[in-house]
């Protein structure tokens, strides 16, 4: 099918592409569309002819969109600015020549694709990491955007154009709504914190995205588990060493990068091996504070104690620790990355928190659960046992969210010698009382039929 091609041979899907058109060809690459213009279809590679050609149709539906929008930039702008820092935070680089006075304007002015410059500025504590990924995300959507201009009120329909047009490029790529979300609100981020910082005005209307099921995230078996510890021990490497502390206690790269090496040996020669987390460094969020119990067997600690100050040194050298991690698990058949070992962590963790646990107080009748414990210590005779020897079983602890009412009804029924007889005395009390009551109204009532009588009888 033309246009669709297989990029690489380990590339199992087809690419749409196709060469700009002559006119377009050089102002597309200024503006970093590239050499020709590519789109991922998802299609694959042995999908029948009616998948292909709607792949295809999709395809020059979005490269007639995109000339349209090449075509559209004039050249009196400033072009696109690929905010690429070139020294201090606010100096960059430009893609293709520009009117030198346009641009000097527009270089003293507050425009809209300096305002992610602006921003950093702002905030000198983002990573590298997640400015790259925000970047990344920013030169996508001026390029939807066309060409920039001063931030003003006005421009709140530049910015939704390039919203709209932005979000209707990734959904054409088969991006998920997830991917959509993030993507858009990194960028929407940046354009509330100008509105605010400058009073522009802006209300940054998104439109609605379609809810997706999440994906089941995939996680190591407990097999992949005990594979993955006996290749920690067989190979006693940098790498497997890692591997086997992300999984103790869903470690990121990032956080052992952070970690000390003398600590860590010490804390894994310990009695009960164990390392923290946060203990001395900046951590993301407060909550990834913690400690990390250790609970291998020992040949598997001992590679740990032997290589973790080594792994610590050159993760925090490395400009991406996790690429090394990740292709040690990809060659090793490993179906996840070392963020899965995250995901196994946390399914290992919801998985034991639905076990009952002895002692626990589930939410049924206390009735019904005193009966089973009972039932459940008895032997063959039907005699209650002691379990282990030393105490009788224990009856359930009352249901959560039961009122102290049932408790004080117990407690009350324990007390009932002494009160069943100050119960009876005073009801016995309360009966002769009313039958002195009932006494002088009956001797009434008969003096009045006596009196009733004789008067009948005179009479007659």
């Amino acid at each position: 099918m033309r246009y669709l091609v297989q990029t690489t041979r380990r590339n199992k899907t087809l690419t749409y592409q196709r060469h700009w058109p002559t006119a377009l060809a050089e102002k597309a690459k200024q503006m970093g569309y590239g050499v020709k213009f590519t789109m991922p279809t998802g299609v694959s590679i042995n999908a029948d002819t009616v998948k292909q050609a709607q792949a295809q149709a999709i395809g020059n539906a979005e490269f007639n969109r995109t000339v349209d929008l090449i075509s559209s930039v004039g050249s009196h702008t400033t072009g696109f600015m690929l905010n690429v820092p070139t020294g201090k935070r606010g100096t960059f680089t430009r893609t293709r020549a520009v009117d030198k006075k346009q641009a000097n304007r527009l270089q003293q002015q507050i425009t809209l694709f300096r305002l992610l410059d602006l921003w950093a500025a702002a905030n000198p504590d983002v990573t590298p990491k997640a400015l790259k990924y925000r970047q990344t995300y920013w030169d996508q959507w001026c390029r939807c955007v066309g060409s920039d201009e001063v931030a003003k009120a006005d421009s709140i329909e530049a910015i939704h154009v390039g919203l709209d047009r932005w979000q209707a490029e990734m959904q054409a790529r088969g991006c998920t709504a997830a991917t959509v979300r993030r993507a858009r609100g990194s960028v929407v981020a940046v354009l509330r914190w100008a509105s605010t910082e400058w009073r522009l005005g802006w209300h940054i209307e998104l439109k609605k995205l379609a809810a997706a099921r999440a994906k089941p995230k995939a996680v190591l078996s407990v097999p992949e588990q005990r594979r993955l510890l006996a290749l920690v021990v067989e190979e006693k490497s940098v790498t497997s060493a890692m591997a086997a502390l992300m999984l103790a206690g869903g470690l990121m790269p990032s956080e052992i990068s952070r970690l000390d090496p003398a600590v860590v040996v010490e804390s894994l020669s310990a009695s009960t091996p164990y390392v923290v987390i946060g203990r001395n460094s900046d951590v993301k969020a407060e909550a990834r504070r913690r400690v990390v119990p250790v609970v291998w067997p020992a040949d598997v600690v001992d590679v740990l104690i032997d290589k973790m100050p080594e792994a610590i040194e050159r993760a925090a050298a490395a400009a991406d620790p996790s690429a090394t991690v990740n292709k040690w698990f990809k060659t090793r058949g490993f179906g996840i990355s070392g963020h899965g070992l995250r995901h196994t962590l946390a399914a290992a963790a919801s998985a034991a928190a639905s076990v009952p646990r002895e002692g626990s107080s589930p939410a049924v009748d206390e009735e019904d659960t005193a009966t089973d414990s009972v039932a459940n210590a008895k032997d063959e005779t039907g005699v209650v046992s002691e379990r282990d020897g030393d105490s009788p079983p224990a009856i359930a602890a009352p249901a959560l969210g039961e009122s102290s009412k049932k408790r004080e009804r117990v407690d009350e029924e324990a007390d009932s010698p002494a009160r069943d007889d100050s119960e009876a005395k005073a009801k016995k009390a309360k009966t002769s009382t009313s039958d002195e009551k009932k006494q002088p109204e009956e001797a009434g009532k008969e003096k009045a039929t006596t009196n009733s009588g004789d008067a009948c009888e005179e009479a007659v």
